[in-house]
């Protein structure tokens, strides 16, 4: 009986945050506990960061399925249902088997929900990492259109917003992935002000 209670309230969390994500917009991040609504901070650019500010020539085009988690998603390429993980950032757990859900890791669910699903990307494989992981995710960066057009990293909003941290293995963005994160940090974004 407990823990169907507790599953009841993690779904009722999951969806009611996915709900003020969708009608937010993505470019408004979901105050988690202990943080408050303020401007979500501008998206990084190339030169603040030396990170792309397009997908490359050779990047995929794919619509979004669902969202597992804050850094799994469910693709369709036009071959069927496919799982990306996110290159270079790691979200707190919501889905692990065995694993408790992680503070912070509801919000960063919603707001990737509330930003990618239904959506078009765009995907960028990374020379430095394997095709697809060990649990057969497809191992990419993704990109988003924003409101104007221009293609947004979905991994950089994440860590600018304070929903990841950047993965600690070596990639060829974790120079300025780490350097955004450095900056949500400072400024007690997300799960930096939120979680212990």
């Amino acid at each position: 009986m407990l823990r169907r209670l507790m599953v009841l309230v993690i779904a009722g969390v999951l969806a009611i945050g996915a709900l003020l994500a969708y009608s937010s917009g993505f470019d408004l991040p979901i105050p988690g506990p202990g943080t408050t609504a303020t401007a979500p901070p501008a998206p990084p650019s190339s030169n603040d960061h030396d990170l792309p500010t397009a997908p490359g020539s050779a990047a995929e085009s794919a619509t979004v399925v669902r969202v597992v988690d804050g850094d799994t998603l469910v693709i369709d390429r036009g071959n069927g249902d496919e799982r990306v993980r996110l290159v270079g950032v790691d979200t707190p757990e919501t889905v692990a088997p065995n694993s408790p859900v992680e503070c912070f890791g509801p919000e960063a669910s919603a707001y990737l929900t509330g930003m990618l699903t239904g959506a078009s990307v765009r995907l960028d494989a990374d020379p430095s990492q394997a095709d697809a992981d060990r649990y057969g995710r497809l191992l990419r960066y993704v990109w988003v259109a924003d409101e104007t057009g221009s293609w947004v990293s979905v991994e950089a909003l994440l860590l600018a917003g304070g929903y990841a941290e950047p993965y600690r293995d070596a990639h060829s963005r974790k120079a300025g992935f780490d350097a955004v994160a450095a900056e949500s940090q400072a400024a007690g974004r997300g799960l930096w002000s939120a979680c212990p």
